[in-house]
C-alpha cells in the first residue's frame, strides 16, 4: 500500500557500458554520414556518382545517320508528391527511440539496479511498462503524422525539435544524475543545486546548437538519415545496457509475494507481551527540548518508562537501521541486501528466542520491507498477497512522472515532484497495515485490545516525525501552513503513542508488558546522514511502576540486542544496559549517503555526547559493493 524508495543510483557498469557507447555511436555517426568517401579512398571506386537511368533518350536520324538526343527534364516535384511520407521513417524511429527510453529503458533499469528494494518482481510491472511504451510510441508518431499532413517544413522542424530534446534527454538521464535532489519528503533547498542547473543549461545549448548546425550543413535528407541513424544507435545501446544489468542482478528472478497485513494488531497477550515500537526519524535532542518546555505533556505520557538522550544510532536511513535494530547484524556490503536482511533475520538473537518461548510473532512495518523465505509465514499477520498490484493508469502515470523528473533539466525539476514507483490497489485499503500516523490512531480509536492467553510479541513501525511536515498534535493536516514543522510531527508521533499505551492499559495488558520505544535513526534539517545519529530511545520493563526517569548512560544501538534480552528476563527499564556505558565509551556509526548503499564509512564516538556529530572521527574503515 504504500511506495517504494528506489534509489536511483546506476551502478558503475552502467556508467561504463554507456559512456563506451556514447563512444561507438560518435565513431559511428562518422562512419555513417562520410562511408562512401571512406570506401573510395580505400577502393579507388567513385561512389558521389549516383547510378540511376538517364531520362535522355538517344536515337540515330535514318535519313542522315546522325545521333539524335531528347532531353527530359526530371520531376522532381511530382516525384516527392507521389511519396508524401518517404522521410517519415526518421519520425517513427525518433518516437520509437523516446517511447524505449522514457517508458521501457529507464524504469526497467531502475528497477533492475535496486532490484532489492522491491517487494515485487519484474513480471508483476512488465506489462505495465510494454503497454506505456506502446502508448507514448503510438503517440508520438501520430503527432508527427498529422504534423507531415499540415506541413513538410513544419514537420522538419519537429523532427529536429525532438531529437534535440531526445540526444539531450539522453545524456541528462543517464550521465548527470549523480546528485539528484532527495526523494524521502524533504524539503529540497535548490540553492544547493547551482552547478547541476548550470551544467543543465549548458548541456541543452550545446545539444539544441549542434542539431541545428548538423541540420543546415546536412540538409534536410542527411540529416533525416543521420536521425534515424542515431535514435537507433542508442536504441540499441540502451538495450544491450539494458540485458547487461538485468543479467548482473538477476533481474528475472521471481519473488515471494508476501504482503504485511494488520492482522493481531490490536491483540495482545494476559500473559507476556514484548513490544518494539519504532517510531520513524524521531529525534532524541528535538524530543528532550520538547519535553524540558513549560509543557509537562511528554512527561505524563511515558511515566514508567526511562528515557535515553544520549543514545547513538548505527545508520541514518531506515533501509538499514531497521534490519540492524531487528537482528544486530551490521550491513557491511558483506552481501546483496535482501540475502543480508534475510540472513539476518533468520539468525536474530532475540526472534530466536522469542520463537523457543512460543510468543506469537508479528511484524508490522511499511510494504518494502520483505522478506524472502517461506519461514516469515510463521509471522501472524504475513500473508500471500491476496489482490493484484492495483492500477494500470495510476502506475504508469507515476512511472511517466518519474522519468521526466529523471531527463528533464535541472531548472524544471522543481516543478515536477519525483513520483515513486505506485502499486497501490485500493481495494486492498483495509487489509495492509499502514504505517502513517494518523491511521495508526484511528486503528486504535477504532478497535479495542482484544485479550489472548498467548504470548505475544509486537514489532510496529510508524511515520513518527518523518517529513514532510504535515501534522500538527492533534493530527491535523497542516502541511504547507505556518503550523507545519518538525516539532509539530514530534509532537504528532507522541499523540499516536499515547493513544497506544492507553489502549494497552485500557485492556488491562500494559503491566504485563515489555515496551521499548525507539526511532531508526535522528534527524536533520537535510538527507545528508550528518545530524541524524542520535535517536529517541525509552524503555519500559514489566510491571513498572514510577515517574518517567531520565539516565546519561552512553548507550549504542549495537547494545539492542542484549538489552531485549535483559528486558525479556524481566530487568527493568534502567537496569538492561550492558556494563560499559560510562561517559568515556566509544561508540561507532555507519555514514552513508541516502541513494547509495554501496559506500559506508565508519565513524567513532568516544569521550563526548551522541547529539555532537563534529565528534565523529573517521576510523579509517570504508566498506563498498560495486
Amino acid at each position: 500500500m504504500t511506495d517504494v524508495n528506489a534509489y536511483i543510483d546506476p551502478s558503475v557498469m552502467t556508467y561504463a557500458i554507456q559512456a563506451i557507447a556514447g563512444i561507438a555511436i560518435a565513431l559511428g555517426t562518422v562512419f555513417g554520414i562520410y562511408w562512401r568517401k571512406i570506401r573510395s579512398v580505400l577502393f579507388h571506386d567513385s561512389f558521389d556518382q549516383k547510378i540511376r537511368e538517364s531520362d535522355n533518350l538517344e536515337f540515330r536520324d535514318p535519313a542522315s545517320s546522325e545521333i539524335r538526343a531528347l532531353h527530359f527534364s526530371e520531376q522532381t516535384a511530382q516525384k516527392e508528391e507521389k511519396k508524401p511520407f518517404r522521410e517519415f521513417p526518421a519520425a517513427v524511429m525518433l518516437s520509437v527511440a523516446m517511447g524505449f527510453m522514457l517508458c521501457f529503458y529507464t524504469p526497467l533499469e531502475i528497477y533492475f539496479t535496486n532490484i532489492f528494494e522491491f517487494e515485487y518482481d519484474v513480471y508483476a510491472i512488465f506489462r505495465y511498462i510494454l503497454l506505456l511504451f506502446l502508448i507514448v510510441t503510438s503517440v508520438l508518431i501520430s503527432g508527427f503524422f498529422l504534423v507531415r499532413l499540415i506541413s513538410k517544413k513544419l514537420f522538419f522542424g519537429c523532427v529536429v525539435l525532438g531529437l534535440i530534446a531526445f540526444l539531450a534527454f539522453y545524456i541528462q538521464g543517464n550521465f548527470l544524475i549523480g546528485d539528484l535532489p532527495p526523494s524521502d519528503g524533504t524539503e529540497v533547498d535548490w540553492s544547493m543545486f547551482r552547478a547541476q542547473e548550470m551544467q543543465s543549461l549548458i548541456l541543452w545549448i550545446a545539444v539544441t546548437a549542434a542539431v541545428i548546425l548538423f541540420a543546415v550543413v546536412l540538409k534536410r535528407k542527411k540529416f533525416l538519415n543521420f536521425t534515424k541513424f542515431i535514435t537507433s544507435a542508442i536504441t540499441a545501446v540502451l538495450a544491450v545496457t539494458l540485458v547487461i544489468v538485468c543479467v548482473r542482478n538477476n533481474g528475472l528472478q521471481r519473488k515471494t509475494q508476501l504482503c504485511i497485513s494488520h492482522e493481531g494488531l490490536a491483540e495482545m497477550s494476559s500473559d507476556k507481551n514484548f513490544v518494539i515500537f519504532v517510531v520513524d526519524a524521531v529525534d532524541s535532542k528535538t524530543f528532550a527540548d520538547l519535553m524540558n518546555s513549560e509543557d509537562p505533556y511528554f512527561a505524563d505520557v511515558f511515566e514508567d518508562f526511562t528515557y535515553y538522550p544520549d543514545t547513538l544510532a548505527v545508520y541514518p536511513f531506515t533501509v538499514l537501521a531497521v534490519p540492524h535494530i531487528l537482528t544486530g547484524e551490521r550491513y557491511l556490503c558483506q552481501d546483496e541486501f535482501r540475502s543480508y536482511y534475510t540472513g539476518a533475520m533468520k539468525q536474530s538473537p532475540i526472534l530466536r528466542r522469542l520463537k523457543n518461548e512460543n510468543y506469537v510473532r508479528a511484524i508490522y512495518d511499511v510494504q518494502d520491507v520483505v522478506f524472502e523465505d517461506p519461514e516469515f509465514f510463521e509471522y501472524e499477520n504475513i500473508f500471500e498477497r491476496p489482490y493484484g498490484l492495483g492500477s494500470a493508469k495510476t502506475f504508469m502515470l507515476d512511472e511517466l512522472r518519474m522519468a521526466f523528473f529523471l531527463y528533464m533539466p535541472y531548472q524544471l525539476k522543481r516543478y515536477e515532484p519525483y513520483a515513486l514507483f505506485n502499486l497501490q490497489n485500493e481495494k486492498a485499503a483495509e487489509y495492509y497495515y499502514q504505517w502513517y500516523d494518523p491511521w495508526f490512531y484511528d486503528y486504535f480509536d477504532d478497535h479495542k485490545v482484544e485479550v489472548k492467553p498467548e504470548k505475544r510479541f509486537r514489532y510496529i513501525h510508524i511515520e513518527g516525525a518523518h517529513p514532510p511536515y504535515r501534522y500538527n498534535r492533534d493530527l491535523e493536516d497542516v502541511e504547507d501552513t505556518d503550523e507545519a514543522s518538525y516539532e509539530a510531527n514530534v509532537e504528532a508521533c507522541v499523540t499516536v503513542l499515547e493513544k497506544y499505551l492507553q489502549s494497552l492499559k485500557d485492556s488491562g495488558t500494559y503491566d504485563n508488558s515489555a515496551v521499548i520505544i525507539l526511532a531508526d535513526h535522528g534527524y536533520a534539517d537535510k538527507v545528508h546522514s550528518s545530524g541524524r545519529q542520535n535517536p529517541l530511545l525509552l524503555i519500559k520493563g514489566f510491571n513498572e511502576k514510577h515517574a518517567m526517569l531520565t539516565s546519561d548512560a552512553a548507550i549504542g544501538y549495537d547494545d539492542l540486542q542484549e538489552i531485549y534480552q535483559n528486558l525479556l528476563d524481566g530487568k527493568s527499564g534502567e537496569a538492561v544496559l550492558p556494563e560499559n556505558t560510562g561517559p568515556e565509551r566509544s561508540r561507532s556509526y555507519i555514514q552513508f549517503e541516502y541513494d547509495d548503499l554501496n559506500h559506508l564509512t565508519e565513524l567513532e564516538l568516544t569521550g563526548a555526547k551522541a547529539d555532537d556529530f563534529e565528534a565523529l572521527k573517521p576510523t579509517g574503515k570504508t566498506y563498498s559493493r560495486e
